[in-house]
């Protein structure tokens, strides 16, 4: 039992812009979470206990561009930074913008069903009022002086 993505994929990149601004970009995306439960779906070992150690795979939440919605986790974010040489002093500026598409990141589910008759058949439904991974669409600005 774990609650690791079995699929992860996260890129990144920055690039020189005019008047020596500096892009960057990071885009993660990710497979659902797996939720680890203890729950009786009629399975009896040896030992006679009710409920059992499970891991539940979610549904996923998302698209991201094209395809379905296989995706647990999504972001981009988007950032611009320029340095301002004043004599010995350094001035750094800098906007992020985090989850640029104001993606859902669900991670709470509610579990209509984990099976019956010692067969494990979870059935879960999105919980639109519960918790979200990461942050909504946030815009910050940073400025730092080096000297």
């Amino acid at each position: 039992m774990n609650d690791v993505p079995k699929h992860r994929f996260v890129a990144a990149g920055s690039i020189d812009g005019p008047w020596n601004t500096i892009f960057g970009l990071k885009i993660v995306l990710e497979t659902p979470r797996p939720l680890n439960e203890v729950r009786d779906f009629g399975a009896r070992p040896p030992d006679g206990s009710f409920a059992q150690p499970i891991a539940i795979t979610p549904p996923g939440t998302g698209s991201f561009l094209i395809g379905g919605d296989i995706w647990g986790y999504r972001t981009v974010d988007l950032q611009a930074t320029k340095e301002f040489q004043l004599g010995d002093f350094a001035l750094t500026a800098r906007v992020n913008v985090l989850n640029v598409f104001d993606f859902e990141n669900y991670t709470t589910f509610n579990i209509v069903s984990v099976g019956s008759d010692g067969v494990l058949d979870p059935q879960l439904e999105v919980n639109p009022f519960g918790d979200i991974l990461y942050v909504p669409r946030t815009m910050s600005f940073e400025v730092s002086m080096r000297f």
